[in-house]
């Protein structure tokens, strides 16, 4: 049956659910396909201001506390190095946090990369798992802030559970504005 031949009630209903379909799909799109980049971007931003503060708090002469403080608070793990020394490692050890003697091979390899450099701040990913700013914080001085990128697994799984609710509500949401709407427009046509 082509949609001409169908009744003003049954367009409505067919337009409200092509529109439906076309928002949950473009939902899913954003959120499923493009989450891991706009995290891992977000990520690398939140890095970014961690190492600039950890760069004022270390100019500003501000003691270990503050630098603990801004660790936990942001999940994150802050190395400061000095002449190839570690002087400074945020305490407890959270997932993805990597420190100069956990794996030499692994840390040396962009340690020695970012002091070689001569860059003021650079970006690492690491095996996939681990984000790594690296910021100059004076003369032979640098401080490495990493957090791991694996809790995108669990948030994926929730925001996917969430969008079939919100997939569904919508469904019957759209139904029923369009059943009202269809009976709104047409009650004066029929009056004619």
């Amino acid at each position: 049956m082509k949609l001409k031949n169908r009744t003003l009630k049954e367009q409505i209903w067919f337009y409200m659910a092509i529109f439906s379909t076309a928002l949950i799909a473009l939902l899913w799109i954003l959120q499923v396909l493009f989450f891991d980049t706009y995290y891992e971007q977000r990520t690398t931003k939140d890095l970014e201001t961690l190492a600039y503060k950890t760069k004022y708090y270390y100019v500003s002469g501000k003691p270990s506390s503050y630098y603990d403080t801004l660790s936990y608070n942001n999940n994150a793990c802050i190395e400061i190095i000095e002449d190839n020394t570690s002087i400074y490692s945020s305490n407890g050890k959270r997932r993805g946090c990597i420190y100069v003697d956990d794996n030499v091979e692994l840390s040396t390899n962009y340690i020695l990369d970012f002091m070689e450099s001569n860059l003021n701040s650079k970006n690492y990913k690491l095996d996939n798992k681990t984000l790594v700013t690296g910021i100059k914080l004076d003369d032979g001085v640098f401080a490495f802030i990493n957090v791991s990128l694996e809790p995108t697994d669990p948030a994926i799984s929730i925001i996917r559970e969430e969008l079939i609710y919100i997939t569904i509500f919508i469904y019957i949401s759209s139904f029923i504005i369009a059943y009202f709407i269809s009976k709104h427009v047409t009650k004066p046509i029929k009056g004619l």
